[in-house]
């Protein structure tokens, strides 16, 4: 064989080993989670991954964190069936801060159920930011109780103010958020194979 077609060869070889792949829907994917993120009023805007909801697609964020535009000017959040305000998402601390959505209006809400988190996803946020409110109905306290309850009692604002600040809930998919950081600093975005339930970067 000449020279020139040896050569010829080697250099489309190399062509063709050196070009960038496309992957078709992963391109599609990426673009799609890369140029949309969640919006919702004034409060909540430009959030990503774990995050999804609205115009962003399950895809790009993680089961259990799917959020939800009430109004243009509402975000909530499901959690184990219970519905929460979120207030303030703060991406690089993890956490956000929510309000039982069904204590909003009224404190006396039509059933009564214990706030309760997905351990898996979420954690009450650091003492001393997260203090234990308990709400007792239609139960009367001895005076012994009272005066106990009373003592440890040092807020000035009432039980629904309280309850319209909300709490901090962090959450904790800490390896897919760090291999989401990796992949970010790389240029790339996260998201979910939701069929597989793995990130996808």
């Amino acid at each position: 064989m000449p020279p020139l077609c040896v050569n010829l060869i080697i250099t489309i070889f190399c062509f063709l080993v050196s070009s960038p792949t496309s992957h078709g829907a992963d391109d599609e994917f990426y673009t799609t989670c890369h140029e949309k993120t969640y919006d919702c009023g004034e409060q909540i805007k430009g959030i990503g991954y774990p995050f999804w909801g609205e115009d962003r697609p399950p895809f790009c964020g993680v089961q259990g964190f799917k959020l939800t535009c009430k109004g243009n000017e509402n975000t909530t959040i499901v959690i184990e069936k219970q519905e929460f305000r979120v207030l303030h998402i703060n991406q690089s601390a993890y956490s956000m801060t929510i309000a039982r959505a069904d204590l909003w209006d009224t404190i006396c809400p039509a059933k009564f159920i214990n706030t309760t988190l997905n351990w898996n996803l979420f954690d009450y946020g650091p003492h001393p930011h997260v203090l234990n409110l308990t709400l007792f109905y239609d139960w009367l306290p001895d005076l012994a109780s009272y005066d106990h309850i009373q003592e440890r009692s040092h807020f000035n604002t009432t039980v629904e103010e309280l309850v319209k600040q909300g709490f901090e809930a962090d959450y904790h998919e800490l390896d897919k958020i760090q291999a989401c950081n990796l992949c970010n600093a790389s240029g790339g975005e996260c998201g979910t194979n939701t069929t597989m339930e793995a990130i996808v970067n």
